[in-house]
């Protein structure tokens, strides 16, 4: 796949469809096998991405979560994220080939959003060595780490939070 060059990207923001759950799936195993080589082992990406639930079950996730998608102009989904009602996100994924263009922050900031005019204002996730950086500009702040289980693997990931009153948009 060939990327596209940065000022032909035009991305548009948008809410979750049915429609959406097969390209976010493809993204979400993209962005771990391909976007986190650099930062976890063959093994730990394999487990990673590997779903261990029923491709309808990971739809009905994301029907149930505040769950945003990036589109560019010709239609290809680049990105998304999963927002839970408290404010966790639990996903925030970029296709490689659309990854140091600002769709990660961009889709923080969309969920931020409507999370915070529906009263919710504490943030929080479990980032992955590849996701720490974007959510550390977000504001976020480090409390922890864990090894995740992941199939037979360990990941290491980020306990990160941010508490109410500060915004992406405050964060620039």
């Amino acid at each position: 796949m060939t990327e596209p060059a940065p000022d032909s990207l035009d991305p548009i923001l948008r809410p979750w469809t049915a429609a959406d759950a097969r390209a976010c799936l493809r993204v979400f195993r993209r962005a771990v096998s391909v976007g986190a080589a650099h930062a976890y082992s063959v093994p730990q990406r394999h487990a990673w991405s590997r779903i261990p639930y029923s491709f309808d079950r990971w739809r009905q996730r994301q029907a149930r979560n505040l769950t945003l998608v990036c589109a560019t102009c010709d239609g290809t989904l680049a990105g998304f994220t999963e927002y839970r009602a408290d404010g966790h996100v639990h996903m925030l994924h970029v296709d490689p080939a659309f990854t140091r263009r600002g769709i990660g922050m961009a889709l923080l900031r969309a969920g931020d959003a409507i999370l915070t005019a529906r009263g919710v204002h504490h943030r929080s996730t479990w980032a992955s060595h590849v996701s720490k950086p974007v959510f550390a500009r977000a504001g976020f702040t480090a409390t922890g780490y864990r090894l995740a289980p992941a199939a037979d693997q360990r990941l290491l990931t980020w306990r990160m939070v941010r508490r109410g009153g500060v915004s992406c948009e405050s964060i620039r």
